[in-house]
């Protein structure tokens, strides 16, 4: 295991809205799981190790598929 630290983006005072893009500032202030449910009953809790190992076999094989 190792430890990954990631640098916040300099924070952008021309658009606010820009500074929201920052997965750094995102965890500070949602949560400490980069990847949650977006809806459904699910909404806002963290993605199951098992589920996102789905989704990255199913963008895997739609990869091949598309070549």
């Amino acid at each position: 295991d190792q430890v990954v630290r990631l640098q916040a983006l300099p924070p952008e005072e021309a658009d606010p809205a820009l500074a929201l893009l920052c997965p750094v500032r995102a965890l500070r202030w949602t949560s400490d799981q980069l990847f949650v449910c977006y809806g459904g009953q699910q909404k806002g809790n963290a993605i199951s190790k098992p589920r996102m190992a789905h989704w990255i076999v199913d963008a895997i094989i739609l990869a091949y598929q598309a070549q």
